[in-house]
């Protein structure tokens, strides 16, 4: 029973998520994998020099994740 519970809050969060009338909103998710890039040599992450002017003009008006971790320490099983 304890094995099932998890599942049913995820079904009814669901469908909490897709109930609600109108025409549903549109997403706004961009996700960026980069093979071997460091976050502590990227401005965003404090970095002083410009590396990364792009991603950190993007950052500034994105959601930053500070504590983001990997199940493995190289790209392939990360990724699939």
């Amino acid at each position: 029973m304890l094995r099932r519970a998890p599942c049913a809050l995820a079904a009814a969060l669901l469908l909490a998520a897709c109930a609600g009338g109108g025409e549903p909103r549109p997403l706004n998710v961009v996700l960026v994998l980069v093979d071997t890039l460091r976050a502590d040599h990227l401005g965003a992450y404090g970095y002083p020099r410009p590396t990364s002017p792009a991603l950190d003009a993007f950052a500034r008006q994105a959601g930053l994740f500070t504590d983001a971790r990997s199940q493995a320490g190289c790209t392939f099983p990360s990724v699939n």
